[in-house]
């Protein structure tokens, strides 16, 4: 993939082929002529260079050139991709003495641009890639309220819209957001949903055609973190008064609600009250979902494990057996697919893991 390679311009011009059309769609697209110069017809990128200079995405130097080859930065990257969400670079001032500030902050404002990357030096594929990622979940936009008049045959524009958000129609209480991103529209069987993760930790849920990519944690509602004992102080000093009082509260040690800790200490209404659940080496995270008013707490321990034999290189498959200090044993399997470096242990292997609590059947 060689990820700190410098995207070029014909690289480009295919990732955005690739997100307008898909894969299949974009590989059959051909091109009979030359549009440029240094762009032959038979060149690998010469038809989707062609699509997006049709359609407004990528421009040539004025003078019959491309340079396919050419390196780009990535402020010209999140020019495209904003074109791709539907901003008009005329309107939006994309070109022009001021186009890379206006670009840049066009993209940061959209949530294209990741945070510290620095827009106007040349961009890496692996930037690349996090950028078009971003685009995902971007919201699509379009011109209204445009009002031409024609006079005497000459087309005078006396009001030009504004970049609006799309919204969704119809709208229904499943969808993501009330507007059209740019995945809803061109990538329908590509699913983004609210969920947790195995440590009832708010996540989201990827899903392509009916089947889960993967379930990541929504790190951005994290408000704090900590390895040691936590007070209600603590917690306290880390959410504000009007923030306790009405939003909803759950607590959960190992991915189990744990109602009776709540109850036991009153959780952050008091202030030295400390949670025997957590300690030296025990993760407690804070979150704050703005959306749902809801906080979330949770304490995630870490347990020495066995493996209790060599890995079983047919099934693919590693038994361990999970020590732990406070209650009896638990035996388990590790399946390659979820943990990759479980293939190097053998029996009698030492690993540390942490273990979730999927049922109330389970032990406390």
């Amino acid at each position: 993939f060689q990820p700190n390679s410098i995207l070029t311009r014909e690289q480009a011009a295919k990732i955005i082929c690739y997100m307008l059309l898909g894969k299949d769609s974009a590989e059959k697209l051909t091109t009979n002529y030359p549009i440029f110069s240094d762009v032959p017809a038979n060149r690998w990128s010469a038809p989707f260079i062609s699509y997006c200079v049709n359609l407004g995405i990528l421009a040539g130097d004025g003078a019959g050139h491309f340079y396919p080859e050419g390196k780009l930065t990535g402020v010209a990257f999140a020019k495209m991709l904003m074109v791709c969400l539907g901003y008009s670079a005329e309107r939006e001032s994309y070109v022009g003495n001021d186009w890379e500030i206006n670009t840049s902050a066009a993209a940061i404002a959209a949530g294209v641009a990741p945070k510290g990357l620095v827009l106007s030096e040349e961009l890496s594929r692996q930037d690349a890639a996090q950028m078009a990622f971003n685009t995902l979940t971007a919201t699509m936009v379009e011109y209204l309220n445009d009002n031409t008049i024609i006079i005497g045959g000459e087309t005078i524009v006396s009001t030009v819209g504004k970049a609006s958000a799309v919204k969704q129609y119809p709208y229904t209480d499943t969808m993501d957001t009330e507007y059209l991103q740019f995945a809803e529209k061109y990538f329908e069987k590509l699913k983004k949903l609210d969920d947790v993760d195995d440590f009832d930790r708010p996540a989201h849920t990827w899903s392509f055609k009916g089947e889960a990519v993967g379930t990541y944690v929504n790190w951005d509602e994290m408000v704090g973190e900590y390895t040691t004992s936590v007070t209600g102080k603590d917690l306290y000093g880390l959410l504000t008064a009007s923030t306790i009082k009405n939003y909803g509260f759950n607590y959960y040690l190992d991915g189990k609600l744990r109602d009776d800790v709540i109850k036991a200490s009153n959780m952050i209404r008091s202030n030295t009250t400390k949670y025997n659940t957590t300690g030296n080496g025990v993760l407690t995270q804070v979150f704050v979902d703005d959306k749902d008013e809801e906080i979330v707490i949770t304490s995630i321990n870490t347990y020495l494990a066995e493996a209790t034999a060599d890995y079983n290189a047919k099934k693919e498959t590693l038994s361990i057996k999970v020590h732990q200090a406070d209650s009896y044993d638990i035996d388990t399997t590790l399946e390659l697919d979820d943990f990759a470096a479980i293939a190097n242990y053998k029996e009698g292997d030492m690993l540390r893991v942490c273990v979730a609590e999927t049922s109330t059947d389970k032990y406390e």
